[in-house]
């Protein structure tokens, strides 16, 4: 369901997609395979993808899997994070992002 959803999502240049996870308790290996699609596909547009507020198992699992530090991949803990990250140009030296 969120992979069709999402296949509409990025596909122009500069593409940012943030998913909000402030209510999802639980990622499955469907859900993981989802979110690299869409970290791909924004990369592939010079873009980033962001989740919003993952809680601590969730975040965790990111790290494991290599997500969180990648270079078009970002952990957003809040929607202030959210909007200062977006209006900053410091992220991966991109300006406007």
């Amino acid at each position: 369901m969120l992979r069709n959803a999402l296949s509409f999502a990025p596909g122009s240049e500069g593409s940012r997609l943030v998913l909000d996870l402030r209510q999802c308790q639980y990622m499955d290996s469907g859900g993981l395979s989802v979110l690299f699609d869409m970290v791909v596909q924004t990369a592939e547009a010079d873009g980033w993808t962001g989740v919003l507020g993952p809680n601590a198992r969730i975040r965790r699992l990111l790290e494991l899997v290599g997500l969180v530090g990648n270079d078009s991949f970002v952990v957003l803990d809040d929607e202030e994070h959210l909007t200062d990250f977006v209006c900053s140009e410091s992220f991966g030296g991109r300006a406007g992002v």
